[in-house]
């Protein structure tokens, strides 16, 4: 870029300035289970101006941990959200034990990691409205001295 040349920047709606770097369509080589939700975010995290061509990385990271959340719910909702655990003791006698599906807790865990990503990007609800920032105004505290 020559001398006094500013940067070409994109533009969506309201008139916010984009980094050109980065856009709403899922890039080509994202696998088919992390397109969705890239899909279904990255305009908004753009607009927000989370997305940029320096934290695409993390988005990235953020669409495998969701698609990795919903593979895991899937599978555990195939198996079923229990079973039972049979052990034999010492005499010979069965014992059945109800547990949790061992993906559970990979479940959660994901879940949270997920959570703290979309929030990262602004993208997580928190149960309160989203209020325009006000723009600043530099005040002079010395501009009144000087007028007197």
């Amino acid at each position: 870029m020559g001398a006094g040349k500013k940067p070409i920047r994109g533009v969506i709606r309201g008139g916010v300035e984009t980094d050109p770097g980065v856009s709403a369509v899922p890039p080509a080589d994202l696998p088919g289970e992390q397109r969705d939700f890239w899909g279904r975010y990255a305009g908004l995290a753009i607009e927000k101006r989370t997305l940029t061509t320096h934290t695409v990385a993390a988005f990235l990271l953020l669409c495998e941990l969701d698609a990795e959340k919903r593979a895991v719910k899937a599978t555990i909702e195939a198996d079923g959200r229990t079973f039972l655990k049979v052990t034999v003791d010492g005499a010979g006698v069965e014992h059945q034990e109800l547990k949790a599906h061992p993906l559970t807790s990979n479940y959660g865990r994901l879940a949270k990691s997920v959570e703290t990503l979309m929030a990262r990007f602004g993208l997580a609800p928190f149960g309160k409205a989203e209020l325009p920032m006000a723009k600043k105004v530099a005040v002079n505290p010395w501009a009144q001295v000087a007028q007197k």
